[in-house]
């Protein structure tokens, strides 16, 4: 598996390495602060890049002809990308450490919910321009019922109980929430890349 996670770093290492200069550039300058949406982008892209690299060059072909099991090909990918977004947060936070403990958290929780809702659709959609606008889609409309859910009283109850564990637990909890997401996200993907024909 690990040779796995290796060659997708090989592949994209060199799109890693032009943002994170581009961040240091932006923290070294004074220029205007990045938005947020900025690293979804970035996520988006490394997503897209990732997938469109094996379907443009029949990647997964080759890959079922080697003695592993369809789950370890999945947990290969899952592993990367948890890797480099959790390693180019912690590179931001470096940048500005003035984020709080629990800002730091809440994004951390954030990157493992865009990872689970992101990769059962590249393993679902073959077109990766499709499933990029579609996970662009879902990203938005999910940040945005996050954002904006708490004043419609319908989404009330959820709340309550959503920030009333984290008030009591927050560490666990959202841990918990990042643990279960992810796994979930596994199961999913690896159920519709077992079914998938590989073209």
């Amino acid at each position: 598996m690990w040779q796995m996670v290796k060659r997708d770093w090989m592949l994209n290492h060199q799109l890693i390495v032009v943002v994170s200069l581009l961040l240091l550039i932006v923290h070294i300058f004074p220029l205007p602060n990045i938005p947020l949406i900025t690293y979804f982008n970035f996520f988006i892209i490394l997503c897209a890049y990732v997938f469109y690299f094996d379907r443009k060059n029949k990647v997964n072909r080759t890959i079922i002809s080697l003695p592993l099991s369809k789950n370890i090909i999945v947990l290969a990918r899952y592993v990367f990308l948890f890797l480099v977004f959790t390693l180019f947060f912690l590179y931001v936070w470096l940048l500005n450490q003035q984020l709080p403990g629990s800002i730091v958290l809440i994004i951390f929780t954030a990157i493992c919910l865009a990872i689970a809702i992101s990769l059962p659709i590249y393993y679902l959609v073959n077109s990766f321009l499709l499933a990029a606008i579609i996970q662009f889609l879902l990203l938005s409309v999910s940040s945005l019922v996050f954002l904006f859910g708490a004043t419609y009283e319908l989404f009330d109850p959820i709340y309550l109980f959503f920030f009333g564990l984290i008030d009591i637990q927050p560490v666990a909890t959202l841990l918990l929430l990042s643990f279960i997401s992810l796994c979930i996200s596994y199961v999913i993907s690896c159920f519709i890349f077992a079914k998938k024909d590989i073209v």
